[in-house]
């Protein structure tokens, strides 16, 4: 193919649980990493390649990478998230602030969209960013693609606890419109494969283990 441009990829962890960049050759070995407080490596300027071939490059060498530094695929992520006002919340997490609130006819102000709003968009961007990810590995052009969710809910569940009714949701659908004019069973293929590694589709699917600590102070005067 004539490209070896190192390409600067993001990573979970540097082993430290803190973000930063790795640089990865064509063959997966590590060129340059760069912590988000450490001294950066100077970078190569060269062109990228376009469109889904510099996606299917990166992704190529980022797996290579993971497979020879396992450690690299792995971390902890963390957001905080403040009651600023009734129940307006701020939630921050890297260099990413953002309000969410509840509609009035829940108490709320509705100045922001709500955590549902936020989980629905979650799950929907990421089976669309994974099916874009898995056709740019396959080699199948996509002309456009889009994610619709659906989601069954019953507010009991979350308002009173002798509900038989889930806090959650009780069904949750995905439909995806795909314009292609790639085979259907390269773009069914596309779709399998990016339901099968999507983290959140395994969110929404999964048992998840969570754990609780809390912290009490009194308030100052």
């Amino acid at each position: 193919m004539g490209y070896s441009r190192p390409i600067e990829m993001p990573v979970l962890s540097l082993g430290d649980g803190g973000s930063g960049t790795v640089d990865i050759d064509r063959a997966g070995q590590l060129v340059t990493v760069a912590t988000s407080g450490g001294v950066r490596c100077p970078m190569s300027t060269e062109t990228p390649l376009p469109l889904p071939q510099s996606l299917s490059v990166a992704l190529d060498r980022l797996e290579k990478a993971v497979r020879k530094h396992p450690s690299l695929g792995t971390g902890t992520e963390r957001s905080i998230s403040t009651i600023t006002d009734g129940l307006r919340c701020t939630s921050e997490e890297g260099a990413f602030r953002f309000e969410t609130d509840l509609p009035d006819t829940m108490g709320g102000g509705g100045s922001g969209p709500s955590p549902g709003v936020l989980g629905r968009a979650a799950l929907g961007s990421c089976l669309a960013m994974g099916y874009q990810m898995r056709a740019a590995r396959l080699g199948v052009d996509l002309a456009s693609l889009t994610v619709e969710i659906e989601a069954d809910f019953d507010v009991a569940g979350m308002l009173s606890l002798e509900s038989n009714a889930r806090p959650g949701y009780s069904e949750v659908r995905y439909h995806v419109s795909v314009k292609s004019s790639a085979p259907e069973a390269d773009i069914l293929r596309v779709l399998d494969e990016g339901d099968v590694l999507s983290p959140y589709r395994d969110v929404f699917s999964a048992r998840t283990p969570m754990k609780r600590t809390v912290s009490i102070e009194m308030p100052t005067n």
